[in-house]
């Protein structure tokens, strides 16, 4: 996924990183809140071979016992003596949990810590894990009968005692639940965008097609009941900016025949045919549509006209005229009789998908524009749809996204000056 398509994304689900931001936050100060205070006590020790040895063969083996002595501290035997000599109720390895040792890079000392609820039993547990450790060094240096071990273990610094707990610490943690929520729920985000492929940007519309957003048109709940934009309305705007943009197609010096179609249907092809019809007529334009989708004719319901069959044709205030898609014959011969009385003339094909005979009328159009719902439309389906335009030899102009939410912008997208299409 593209940085942009990314960003196209997070304007409409920007709830998802909030809630993980939320959600974290609140798990790591409950979490906090609920754990029981630790301490941690620190201890170094240092490791130094017997003198004898040439400086070089003393640090080569001080930094082997090392890394040797760090298994040594955490392991079952050290734990066991400090159990029985502290006379704990941890086992040893429970006690082992709670123990971590470090070599300190380039240098020969270990940096061990031991972790309890107390403070004062975690500095205990550390001096004796010293002692034990020590004990158990000397034994197992000189285990061959060698009177003199060839290397010393001695306390570097002295185990304190904590003043404070290690954890949890609260500001932290939330800090830390925070940043994990939030990006948790910017994953999931991502994610869902990548397995949904419904698409939801007009980048990616734009994209997938090959051609530019000419028209962003946002969801209208009003239109549920009644097809028709109310004048003054925000619908009513974006039809008057798509009208505005159809200038990049040349209509306005040559006549000029749109093919409007989807990838499947609906879609909102036959609601945005009827109001930029009237956005057009409104503007003093002649127009005429063809309602060119036998099975699901809408457009004459849709503006309170008688229903149109073949060839017959209603007027609407002299400006708006509407005409049934004729037999396939007969499909040229019409068109060329509406563009020689005609603005412009819209024709209302059926989805590409869902019958041949889409590709088949818009064929004849100079201009074709293919509407995308938001959310609903598969990337898929667009891009097969855009494809069987181009193999049956028509281009697409440009891309109209309906059903877009409000935080999508409600703006119709420019396009390009390199973009416009000019009939002829």
């Amino acid at each position: 996924m593209s940085v942009r398509a990314f960003l196209a994304v997070l304007r409409t689900g920007w709830w998802a990183p909030i809630a993980g931001l939320l959600i974290g936050g609140l798990v790591a100060l409950i979490s906090s809140l609920l754990s029981p205070p630790l301490f941690t006590s620190h201890l170094q020790l240092f490791v130094s071979a017997a003198s004898g040895l040439d400086v070089f063969r003393e640090g080569e083996l001080s930094q082997e016992r090392a890394g040797s002595y760090t298994e040594l501290i955490s392991g079952q035997e050290v734990t066991r003596r400090v159990v029985e000599r502290l006379g704990l109720d941890s086992s040893p390895q429970e006690l082992e949990k709670r123990i971590s040792a470090d070599v300190v890079p380039g240098t020969f000392l270990i940096e061990v810590t031991v972790t309890d609820r107390s403070p004062q039993r975690a500095q205990r547990i550390a001096a004796v894990l010293a002692e034990e450790l020590r004990d158990l060094v000397g034994a197992l240096e000189t285990a061959d009968g060698v009177s003199v071990s060839p290397v010393r273990l001695s306390v570097a610094r002295q185990p304190d005692l904590p003043a404070a707990p290690s954890s949890p610490q609260p500001v932290r943690d939330l800090g830390y639940g925070l940043a994990v929520g939030l990006l948790m729920g910017t994953a999931l985000l991502a994610a869902r965008a990548q397995l949904d492929r419904r698409v939801t940007a007009p980048e990616e519309a734009a994209l997938l097609v090959g051609a530019p957003v000419l028209g962003l048109l946002t969801r209208d709940q009003n239109l549920r009941k009644r097809q028709l934009v109310a004048p003054g309305s925000q619908g009513d705007e974006e039809y008057r900016r798509l009208r505005v943009q159809l200038r990049s197609l040349g209509y306005q010096e040559t006549p000029i025949v749109v093919g409007i179609t989807s990838s499947l249907p609906r879609e909102g092809t036959s609601t945005l045919v009827v109001n930029l019809a009237r956005a057009l007529a409104d503007s003093g334009r002649r127009v005429a549509i063809v309602d060119g989708d036998r099975s699901r004719p809408a457009v004459a319901r849709y503006l309170g006209m008688a229903a149109v069959v073949e060839s017959v044709s209603a007027t609407r205030g002299g400006q708006l005229r509407v005409v049934g898609r004729p037999a396939p014959p007969e499909v040229g011969d019409l068109l060329a009789g509406l563009r020689a009385g005609y603005d412009l003339v819209l024709v209302d094909a059926p989805a590409v998908l869902s019958t041949g005979h889409s590709t088949e009328l818009v064929a004849h159009a100079d201009a074709v524009l293919l509407v995308v719902r938001h959310g609903r439309t598969a990337t898929e389906a667009l891009r097969r749809a855009a494809a069987e335009l181009r193999l049956a030899g028509v281009r697409t102009a440009g891309v109209v996204l309906t059903f877009a939410p409000r935080t999508a912008g409600g703006r119709a997208v420019s396009a390009p000056r390199h973009a416009a299409h000019r009939a002829g």
